[in-house]
Protein backbone atom coordinates (compact mmCIF):
# COMPACT_ATOMS: atom_id res chain seq x y z
CA UNK A 1 0.00 0.00 0.00
CA UNK A 2 1.38 3.40 -0.93
CA UNK A 3 1.02 6.06 1.72
CA UNK A 4 1.43 9.69 0.79
CA UNK A 5 3.83 11.85 2.74
CA UNK A 6 0.93 14.03 3.86
CA UNK A 7 -0.61 11.08 5.76
CA UNK A 8 -1.91 12.65 8.97
CA UNK A 9 -1.86 9.56 11.20
CA UNK A 10 1.58 8.38 9.98
CA UNK A 11 0.53 4.76 9.49
CA UNK A 12 1.11 2.20 6.79
CA UNK A 13 0.09 -1.41 6.10
CA UNK A 14 2.88 -3.99 5.85
CA UNK A 15 2.93 -5.82 2.50
CA UNK A 16 3.99 -9.07 4.18
CA UNK A 17 1.98 -9.43 7.41
CA UNK A 18 -0.86 -7.06 6.48
CA UNK A 19 -0.82 -5.22 9.83
CA UNK A 20 -1.24 -1.46 10.03
CA UNK A 21 1.75 0.04 11.82
CA UNK A 22 3.35 3.42 12.48
CA UNK A 23 5.76 4.72 9.84
CA UNK A 24 8.63 4.47 12.32
CA UNK A 25 8.11 0.68 12.22
CA UNK A 26 9.28 0.65 8.57
CA UNK A 27 12.91 1.07 7.47
CA UNK A 28 13.61 4.25 5.47
CA UNK A 29 14.30 3.84 1.74
CA UNK A 30 14.79 6.66 -0.76
CA UNK A 31 13.29 4.84 -3.75
CA UNK A 32 9.82 4.61 -2.20
CA UNK A 33 7.20 7.31 -2.73
CA UNK A 34 6.61 7.60 1.04
CA UNK A 35 10.27 7.11 1.94
CA UNK A 36 9.66 3.78 3.74
CA UNK A 37 9.98 0.09 2.82
CA UNK A 38 6.84 -1.86 2.00
CA UNK A 39 7.57 -4.48 4.70
CA UNK A 40 7.72 -3.63 8.40
CA UNK A 41 10.94 -3.96 10.37
CA UNK A 42 9.66 -7.07 12.13
CA UNK A 43 9.00 -8.93 8.86
CA UNK A 44 12.29 -7.80 7.31
CA UNK A 45 14.20 -8.96 10.40
CA UNK A 46 12.51 -12.39 10.30
CA UNK A 47 13.59 -12.83 6.67
CA UNK A 48 17.13 -11.68 7.49
CA UNK A 49 17.45 -14.11 10.42
CA UNK A 50 16.39 -17.02 8.20
CA UNK A 51 18.81 -15.93 5.47
CA UNK A 52 21.78 -15.66 7.85
CA UNK A 53 21.03 -19.08 9.36
CA UNK A 54 20.99 -20.63 5.89
CA UNK A 55 24.30 -18.97 4.88
CA UNK A 56 26.93 -19.71 7.58
CA UNK A 57 29.81 -19.04 5.16
CA UNK A 58 28.42 -15.59 4.29
CA UNK A 59 27.97 -14.87 7.99
CA UNK A 60 31.60 -15.83 8.68
CA UNK A 61 32.86 -13.63 5.80
CA UNK A 62 30.75 -10.72 7.02
CA UNK A 63 32.10 -11.10 10.55
CA UNK A 64 35.69 -11.22 9.27
CA UNK A 65 35.10 -8.10 7.19
CA UNK A 66 33.64 -6.31 10.22
CA UNK A 67 36.67 -7.22 12.32
CA UNK A 68 39.03 -6.02 9.61
CA UNK A 69 37.11 -2.76 9.19
CA UNK A 70 37.21 -2.06 12.93
CA UNK A 71 40.98 -2.70 13.00
CA UNK A 72 41.60 -0.39 10.04
CA UNK A 73 39.27 2.34 11.34
CA UNK A 74 39.89 1.99 15.06
CA UNK A 75 39.68 5.68 16.00
CA UNK A 76 36.62 6.25 13.81
CA UNK A 77 34.82 3.30 15.45
CA UNK A 78 35.77 4.52 18.95
CA UNK A 79 34.39 7.98 18.19
CA UNK A 80 31.20 6.54 16.69
CA UNK A 81 30.66 4.38 19.78
CA UNK A 82 31.32 7.29 22.13
CA UNK A 83 28.80 9.49 20.32
CA UNK A 84 26.19 6.71 20.35
CA UNK A 85 26.65 6.15 24.10
CA UNK A 86 26.26 9.91 24.73
CA UNK A 87 23.02 9.96 22.72
CA UNK A 88 21.64 6.73 24.27
CA UNK A 89 22.62 6.60 27.96
CA UNK A 90 19.44 4.75 28.96
CA UNK A 91 20.10 2.01 26.38
CA UNK A 92 23.68 1.66 27.64
CA UNK A 93 22.51 1.29 31.24
CA UNK A 94 19.84 -1.24 30.30
CA UNK A 95 22.28 -3.22 28.16
CA UNK A 96 24.80 -3.29 31.01
CA UNK A 97 22.17 -4.44 33.50
CA UNK A 98 21.04 -7.19 31.16
CA UNK A 99 24.61 -8.37 30.56
CA UNK A 100 25.44 -8.43 34.28
CA UNK A 101 22.24 -10.34 35.03
CA UNK A 102 23.09 -12.96 32.39
CA UNK A 103 26.81 -13.17 33.31
CA UNK A 104 26.84 -13.16 37.12
CA UNK A 105 29.80 -15.52 37.54
CA UNK A 106 31.84 -13.81 34.84
CA UNK A 107 31.23 -10.42 36.49
CA UNK A 108 32.22 -11.78 39.92
CA UNK A 109 35.42 -13.17 38.47
CA UNK A 110 36.20 -9.79 36.84
CA UNK A 111 35.49 -7.97 40.12
CA UNK A 112 37.77 -10.29 42.10
CA UNK A 113 40.56 -9.86 39.55
CA UNK A 114 40.17 -6.06 39.66
CA UNK A 115 40.18 -6.04 43.48
CA UNK A 116 43.32 -8.20 43.54
CA UNK A 117 45.10 -5.82 41.13
CA UNK A 118 43.89 -2.62 42.87
CA UNK A 119 44.24 -3.08 46.65
CA UNK A 120 45.06 0.61 47.18
CA UNK A 121 41.79 1.68 45.55
CA UNK A 122 39.86 -0.79 47.72
CA UNK A 123 41.50 0.67 50.85
CA UNK A 124 40.80 4.21 49.69
CA UNK A 125 37.13 3.40 49.02
CA UNK A 126 36.74 1.60 52.35
CA UNK A 127 38.34 4.48 54.26
CA UNK A 128 36.14 7.01 52.51
CA UNK A 129 33.04 4.97 53.41
CA UNK A 130 34.12 4.68 57.06
CA UNK A 131 34.65 8.45 57.30
CA UNK A 132 31.30 9.14 55.61
CA UNK A 133 29.37 6.66 57.78
CA UNK A 134 30.78 6.81 61.32
CA UNK A 135 27.46 5.76 62.85
CA UNK A 136 27.44 2.52 60.84
CA UNK A 137 31.02 1.48 61.64
CA UNK A 138 31.35 -1.11 64.38
CA UNK A 139 33.81 0.06 67.00
CA UNK A 140 36.50 -2.26 68.31
CA UNK A 141 36.49 -2.75 72.06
Amino acid sequence: MIVSTDNQDGKKVCAKCGEEKLLKDFHPIKQSSDGRRSQCRECVNKVRRVWWKSKPEEKRKNREYGCLYRKRNYQKCLEHGRKWREKNPEKCLESGRKWRKNNIEKKRKENRKWAKNNPEKILETNNHWRLSNPDRVKRKR
